[in-house]
């Protein structure tokens, strides 16, 4: 909502997390030279805040849906999160779709171990731009002996991906955000999540949220693991 005034106040009720506040107004300075002004934000709140700051133009923002999950017509809150942050980079780790035969293995991957049954949400992000790209999660039940990282095993292996709650393989759709739910049992998985095609490049976020801790490990060394495990807290990404 824009509003020609003085001031302007909005009221929210948030959840814990981490969050960015936007100022904006309707035109561009390029259009209308009077937007360039100083202002001031002011955040009143009924708890303190902790350690609120401008982000600078070099920080990259990814944001997320968090960790409500509907299960059976509620809505679940799940209370653990790992965050990992990496990279698509053509040549390195951007293999594209299950038809690109000689890339598709490069993807990134996780094991993810589970060892009792809960629901797990996978959440992926990637910072928005005019040129975005789909982007698709793919998970597989697996043992680490009989596991191979390579276009054959995923290729016979392709149709007995893990289904979510929705009864899909996976989701492979645009937007800031994508994810899925699980209703997982005890044992070993293999997360794989893909952009269209080998020339999409473009940081990205993989949360994901579960009832209770989960084992996550990267097989890929380009990724970085900055997350640890939190309660009901978003490491490396923000609400919208």
């Amino acid at each position: 909502m824009y509003l020609i005034d003085f001031s302007s106040c909005y009221r929210f009720n948030v959840k814990p997390g981490k969050y960015v506040a936007v100022p904006s107004t309707m035109d561009s300075c390029d259009k209308d030279p009077r937007v360039l002004k100083e202002f001031m934000i002011r955040f009143f709140t009924a708890g303190p805040l902790t350690n609120p700051f401008e982000i600078q133009d070099s920080t990259t923002v990814m944001t997320g849906k968090g960790p409500d999950m509907e299960v059976d017509g509620s809505v679940l809150q799940l209370g653990c999160t790992q965050c990992i942050t990496g990279k698509f980079v053509t040549g390195r780790n951007a293999g594209g779709q299950i038809s690109c035969r000689d890339t598709f293995a490069s993807n990134p991957q996780f094991f993810i171990t589970i060892d009792k049954p809960q629901s797990v949400k996978v959440e992926v992000m990637q910072p928005d731009q005019k040129n975005g790209f789909p982007i698709g999660i793919k998970l597989f039940e697996t043992d680490r002996g009989s596991f191979q990282s390579d276009y054959n095993w995923f290729a016979q292996n392709y149709n007995n991906a893990v289904r979510d709650m929705s009864g899909n393989d996976g989701p492979f759709s645009y937007g800031s955000s994508v994810d899925c739910g699980y209703k997982l049992q005890p044992g070993t998985y293999v997360l794989l999540i893909h952009a269209n095609g080998p020339e999409d490049q473009n940081d990205f976020a993989l949360a994901i949220y579960s009832e209770s801790p989960v084992q996550i490990e990267s097989s890929s060394l380009d990724i970085t693991a900055v997350g640890s495990l939190l309660k009901q807290h978003h490491t490396g990404i923000y609400n919208k």
